[in-house]
Parts: C-alpha cells; sequence; structure tokens
C-alpha cells in the first residue's frame, strides 16, 4: 500500500479524487485531507505520507509554499 494524502482548498475536489484513486489505483491508501497549507505541513509531518496529490492554486496560497517547508521533500 502507498500512504498518501489528498490536498487541496476545495473539498470537493478531494473527494473526487478519493473516489477515483479507490476505483482504478487499489495500491494507494489516502490517509488524510488537508484543504490549506497549515494542516497540510501538520499532516505530512505527522502521517509522513509516501505519496502527496497537492494542489498548486489554493485560494491566498500557493502548493509549492507547502514543498518550501520540506528540506528535503519527504515524499
Amino acid at each position: 500500500m502507498i500512504s498518501t494524502l489528498l490536498i487541496d482548498d476545495e473539498e470537493k475536489s478531494c473527494l473526487i479524487l478519493n473516489k477515483l484513486l479507490e476505483k482504478n489505483c487499489p495500491d494507494i491508501h489516502v490517509i488524510g485531507y488537508a484543504h490549506d497549507l497549515d494542516t497540510a505541513v501538520s499532516l505530512i509531518r505527522e502521517k509522513q505520507p509516501q505519496l502527496v496529490f497537492l494542489d498548486v492554486e489554493m485560494e491566498g496560497e500557493n502548493g509549492f509554499d507547502i514543498l518550501r517547508q520540506f528540506h528535503p521533500v519527504p515524499f
């Protein structure tokens, strides 16, 4: 199983992606969602996912801001 986080400021987008992954990628296990930068960084540190689906443009934030919090990127 590949532990995965979904990060998107639109909750509906996370739910749709989760359904697509469940249907088409049985080796991917979604372990959490984040809808803002602070929650995303906390979840990544806490859960240590192998894979992160990251929305680039989030309201008032940029997905790359999340990546800048990690050196090196652990996923």
